[in-house]
C-alpha cells in the first residue's frame, strides 16, 4: 500500500509539473505573438508624419491617425476585430488590450532625447520622433487556481533623422 501511494504521488508531481512546463510554453508563444505583433504596428503608426508640418521643417506624427494605424496593424496580425477580441482561427484566446500608446515627435521633444517611462520599466535613446506602445492579452491557463499577471509587451519605433553633413 505504500509503495502505490508513492508511485500515484510520483505521477501527480509528474503530471503537474508538465502541466506547467506546457503553460510556461504556451506563454512563450503568445508573448512572442504579441512581441511581434507590436512592433509592426508600432512601425506602422511612426511613418505618419503630417506633411504640412514637415514643410516647415518638423516631423509632427498625429496621434489619432497614429493610434487608429495602431490598431489596424494589431487587427491584420493577430486576427483580432474592432474591439481588438480574437476572431476565429486568431492565435490568441483573450482580447488584447492597449495598455499605453504615446507619441514622441518634435512639438514636444528635442531630439536626440533619452525617452524613461518608470510605470512600464523602458528606456530609451531616441534619435528622432517615435511611438511608443505597450499591449497586454490574459497569460494562458491550463491549469486552474493558477493566475497569472497578464502578457504584457513594450515597443518601441523611431523615425531616424539622419545629421546634416557639416
Amino acid at each position: 500500500m505504500d509503495t502505490v501511494i508513492k508511485v500515484l504521488f510520483g505521477v501527480l508531481v509528474f503530471v503537474y509539473t508538465w502541466l506547467m512546463q506546457e503553460q510556461n510554453q504556451a506563454w512563450d508563444l503568445v508573448r512572442t505573438q504579441l512581441k511581434n505583433a507590436n512592433n509592426m504596428a508600432t512601425h506602422d503608426a511612426v511613418q505618419l508624419t503630417h506633411t504640412d508640418d514637415l514643410n516647415e521643417g518638423m516631423l509632427v506624427i498625429d496621434f489619432d491617425d497614429a493610434l487608429e494605424q495602431f490598431k489596424g496593424t494589431l487587427r491584420a496580425n493577430l486576427g483580432l476585430d474592432e474591439n481588438l477580441s480574437p476572431l476565429p482561427g486568431s492565435p490568441l484566446t483573450a482580447p488584447v488590450r492597449i495598455v499605453h500608446f504615446e507619441v514622441l515627435d518634435e512639438r514636444t521633444h528635442t531630439f536626440p532625447y533619452l525617452y524613461e517611462n518608470e510605470t512600464y520599466r523602458i528606456a530609451k535613446y531616441l534619435r528622432g520622433p517615435a511611438v511608443v506602445a505597450v499591449i497586454e492579452t490574459a497569460h494562458p491557463k491550463l491549469v486552474r487556481g493558477m493566475d497569472q499577471e497578464p502578457v504584457r509587451v513594450p515597443a518601441i519605433q523611431e523615425y531616424v533623422m539622419k545629421e546634416a553633413a557639416t
